[in-house]
């Protein structure tokens, strides 16, 4: 079986969908400048930007529930 992999990190980074308060280019600085678990067997860069990718897709779903605050 093979993964599908989908998703547009750079959309997600500027907002582009106007779904949370300014952009998330901080959050990206911290995972590249600080996150000690990178070369883990599972908790690495992937799961990290897969989880990301998830959550932005919880905030498309939730959109009329949550507030920009949140999402962000």
């Amino acid at each position: 079986m093979t993964a599908m992999v989908c998703g547009n990190l750079p959309e997600i980074i500027r907002n582009d969908h106007n779904l949370y308060e300014g952009n998330v280019v901080g959050y990206f600085q911290a995972i590249f400048n600080h996150a000690q678990n990178l070369l883990h067997p599972y908790h690495n860069f992937r799961h990290m930007f897969h989880v990301m990718w998830l959550c932005y897709q919880a905030c498309i779903f939730y959109a009329s529930t949550l507030s920009r605050r949140e999402m962000q």
